[in-house]
């Protein structure tokens, strides 16, 4: 069984490692980074939730065909294009 999303480490960990690593001497993100991640972590609570459903059926039939799957997350191609582009932007 998958992780439950909120258990999930904080998304501004794995996009932003030198903002906020855990560190006490490291500087602490600031309030609009953190909305920004935390946004960002809202927006892909459906797809994690398409994730967790489809390891489901994988479980229940080994023979899932492998169009069942690629249907199910082309659906968020777009979603995670204006994602990147964001991100690349608040990088910079």
């Amino acid at each position: 069984m998958a992780s439950s999303p909120s258990l999930r480490p904080p998304l501004i960990n794995y996009y932003f490692p030198d903002t906020c690593n855990g560190k006490e001497e490291t500087q602490r993100p600031g309030v609009y980074l953190q909305a920004f991640c935390n946004g960002l972590n809202e927006v892909l609570v459906p797809y994690r939730n398409e994730i967790v459903k489809l390891e489901e059926k994988a479980l229940e039939d080994p023979y899932l065909p492998l169009l069942t799957v690629v249907s199910k997350v082309e659906e968020y191609t777009k979603l995670f294009e204006v994602l990147n582009s964001m991100i690349k932007q608040v990088r910079r």
